[in-house]
């Protein structure tokens, strides 16, 4: 058992965290209406704790729950009980991007490796800014840094969670249950991480209502994206993510259950369901059960490939309507998806009539492409 350090003060004036010392190790709870100067409700507060509790509601529009980011101390971070956060940010037109993210970790390159391991944990996370927002239940990845060899992904933060898991993550922009590494094309945060569920089960729900523009950027919305070196691991019996997305319009938007880019890796050995739907249809846009170097394939074909390796039994369903091209299995470029255990993919293309006809409109249970 470590010690918790720096506990006692207020993260800001409007907010401050209260410290319960009747439980061994101690409880962090907090209900702010603000940020400690945009960092984040619960910011650094690292050793052991028994639970952890962050709350924001309607109150701001950019908000975080709970935000580790390396020091030059020790990094470690223990949770035994539960971790609650449930965040929802308001819409405020003012020309910036509205983000609500449960959980951040992010690992400097020349600080202590980052070591969190929580048990039970619930995140609720939604956007209700128009503004290119984000809803994000966990992120966990690098901090870029001002140097010639920031593209290199140095030290991996390590975070566990063992016990079950339930994320609800909502957005009109761009919506994630859990991202580990960068968002594609090394965007707004670096590469590595590595995050390991063990759990009984876990529940991933992600919906994204509004149709954003990708700016000329590549973007994703999805129940687990993995991107840049970075590794997810689930070792849980039971593993649901449910996505319900919007996008349309622009091909530079990837949507589905899980998205690996950029030697990512992907270890699944219980039971993974994955149900995904796409609502607009407005224009063409594609929809994966699970992909694999969609876009690293094309912009830089010779890195080495992601590896996707499922050992129990999938069970995939895609929704979709005449603008899709939907796809149970993609694996794209020197990528690799393995499968150990049975595979059911399921298209349900009961929206057709939602919407004109699209030519390049097709569901494919698995699309190779190299």
């Amino acid at each position: 058992m470590f010690l918790a350090l720096g506990v006692s003060e207020a993260i800001a004036s409007a907010n401050t965290v209260f410290v319960d010392n009747s439980t061994n190790p101690p409880s962090l709870s907090i209900e702010g209406n603000e940020e400690n100067v945009g960092l984040g409700l619960i910011v650094t507060k690292w050793g052991s704790w028994t639970n952890i509790t962050a709350k924001s509601d309607n109150k701001v529009p950019d908000i975080t729950g709970l935000n580790f980011y390396s020091e030059s101390q020790d990094n470690t971070l223990e949770v035994l009980g539960n971790t609650n956060v449930y965040l929802t940010g308001i819409a405020v037109d003012d020309g910036s991007a509205g983000n609500v993210e449960g959980i951040s970790i992010a690992q400097g390159k020349n600080t202590p490796k980052i070591n969190a391991t929580f048990n039970n944990v619930s995140i609720y996370a939604e956007s209700k800014d128009h503004e290119r927002s984000r809803g994000k239940g966990i992120w966990i990845g690098g901090l870029h840094e001002i140097s010639h060899d920031d593209e290199i992904v140095h030290e991996h933060p390590e975070v566990k969670i063992r016990g079950d898991l339930d994320i609800t993550a909502k957005s009109l922009g761009w919506a994630f249950g859990i991202n580990v590494g960068d968002e594609l094309g090394d965007n707004n945060n670096h590469g590595g991480g590595h995050l390991t569920l063990s759990g009984a089960k876990n529940s991933i729900k992600v919906e994204q209502t509004g149709s954003p523009d990708g700016e000329g950027y590549l973007r994703a919305s999805a129940g687990i994206l993995i991107s840049n070196k970075a590794k997810v691991d689930i070792v849980s019996g039971n593993t649901t993510i449910s996505t319900r997305t919007n996008h349309s319009g622009q091909n530079a938007t990837m949507q589905g259950g899980v998205i690996l880019d950029n030697d990512a890796t992907f270890t699944c050995s219980g039971n993974l369901t994955i149900d995904s739907t796409v609502t607009d249809s407005s224009a063409s846009h594609t929809l994966h059960g699970i992909s694999t170097d969609h876009y690293n394939s094309i912009v830089s074909p010779t890195d080495r490939g992601s590896v996707a390796t499922l050992t129990g039994p999938t069970f995939i369903a895609l929704h979709t309507n005449n603008r899709t091209r939907a796809y149970g299995l993609g694996a794209y470029g020197d990528s690799t998806i393995i499968s150990k255990g049975h595979i059911t993919v399921v298209l349900d293309d009961s929206q057709v009539t939602a919407g004109a006809w699209d030519p390049l409109a097709r569901c494919t249970l698995v699309q190779l492409m190299v």
